[in-house]
């Protein structure tokens, strides 16, 4: 899978640093982004981090826009904290609206940070926000948690940085992508001056001395020993190449 993944706002000391509250937003969400990000690159997948300081509010939104629209990408990810008069509580995630291939993405974040002890606030249509809007691929913003709230301040420094980006992490895929296994090489002697061919009974580009030792990956009757390079190891009852020990 292909993500584009940052943290909203600017640094703490910038022009647009988001909320405060027990915990600073700008703070909290580079520390969840980083960790989202290591995750899902240890389980195979091709991340972004699209993160931008600029130099105000919609200088920085500007900014993470452009870096998220510069590749291709399958989903774009947004991490946030909430904030509002220390009463409202919990987790949601936005996205342009219900119809978005990254709503199955964002109900599923949502379930997972919630069942860490913070209340399921769901997935909200919020078409208006500027990365939902203008972001080519499927885009989901996370309020992980409201900063301003006594209660789910303690839920966060009981759960800490790494189980908020599990969950979103798991939210997003849960498992690692497969990697094709290399074939097992095997080492030979050539029996007599043999040719090296294109492809299986395709051209010859080269040849090998007898006597000479060499390695390659078994296709049936023939050893392949580079890309798009054959040696015949036998033709019927006919042995060109002897497997070394």
């Amino acid at each position: 899978m292909r993500l584009a993944i940052h943290a909203g706002h600017t640094k703490q000391s910038g022009s647009s640093a988001g909320a405060s509250g027990y915990v600073h937003e700008s703070i909290v969400d580079r520390q969840i982004t980083k960790k989202v990000i290591s995750i899902l690159r240890s389980r195979g997948h091709t991340v972004y981090d699209c993160t931008s300081e600029g130099n105000g509010a919609s200088d920085n939104l500007y900014r993470i826009v452009n870096k998220s629209n510069a590749h291709s990408v399958d989903l774009v990810v947004s991490i946030h904290l909430n904030c509002y008069n220390g009463k409202g509580h919990g987790t949601e995630v936005e996205v342009y609206d219900t119809s978005s291939k990254a709503t199955k993405y964002a109900k599923k974040i949502a379930k997972n940070i919630s069942a860490l002890g913070f209340t399921n606030r769901g997935v909200k249509e919020m078409p208006y926000l500027y990365v939902l809007r203008h972001t080519n691929s499927p885009a989901l913003l996370i309020e992980s948690f409201f900063c301003d709230n006594k209660f789910d301040y303690k839920t966060f420094k009981e759960v800490g940085v790494t189980k908020i980006a599990t969950a979103i992490a798991n939210g997003i895929v849960t498992t690692s992508k497969k990697k094709k296994k290399s074939p097992k090489k095997y080492k030979y002697k050539a029996l007599y001056n043999m040719n090296v061919r294109k492809s299986k009974h395709g051209a010859v580009v080269g040849m090998v001395s007898k006597g000479k030792r060499i390695t390659g990956s078994i296709t049936g009757e023939w050893l392949k020993i580079g890309t798009g390079k054959y040696v015949r190891i036998k033709n019927g009852n006919k042995t060109y190449l002897r497997r070394m020990k």
